[in-house]
């Protein structure tokens, strides 16, 4: 050791962390142009990364392809920026400060949007940094447009408001 660094020089070098039952729980390992931190109790890879800077945890947990900027969890062969792949409903969760409030899911015979805790779906759109709600889909199940309320207490399941002057429903056959 000079000047702070440490060199080992081998065709595979690796370290051995080695704890107080002297047994080998983790070694980190240079070989065919892989860095590795492998457990030895039960001989899996927990940390790979490759010449090409790619990075691989737990196997397929998740995966990082460097070459072309994706991710991937539960794949190691991201297709899009990032995949998510699962083999029974693959899923994704928002939460605020530890509560589930929204939900994407897909599952053998549907794809779902689903909201918790009392929740409205609202869908906004943006032309700067402000949002404005377009359309929102209640907790009774009513899909409301161009309103976030229920209007004058009609309680139908589609409810579309517009101002004066704009049509509030259009319906037109294209030949």
């Amino acid at each position: 050791v000079a000047s702070g660094d440490l060199t080992i020089t081998s065709t595979a070098p690796f370290i051995s962390f080695v704890d107080s039952d002297n047994d080998d729980d983790f070694n980190i390992q240079v070989s065919g142009g892989l860095f590795s931190i492998n457990s030895t109790t039960d001989s899996a890879t927990r940390l790979q990364i490759d010449s090409s800077g790619n990075l691989t945890v737990d196997t397929n947990t998740l995966h990082v392809d460097a070459t072309n900027n994706r991710v991937g969890i539960g794949t190691t062969s991201p297709s899009t920026l990032l995949t998510l792949d699962h083999a029974t409903n693959p899923s994704i969760h928002l939460k605020d400060s530890g509560t589930k409030v929204l939900s994407f899911n897909a599952e053998s015979t549907q794809s779902n949007i689903a909201s918790f805790e009392g929740y409205p779906i609202v869908f906004a759109c943006s032309g700067s940094s402000a949002f404005t709600e377009r359309m929102r889909i209640d907790t009774s199940g009513r899909l409301l447009v161009g309103t976030s309320t229920n209007q004058q207490g009609t309680g139908a399941l589609l409810q579309v408001a517009a101002t004066a002057g704009t049509a509030a429903l259009s319906a037109n056959r294209y030949t």
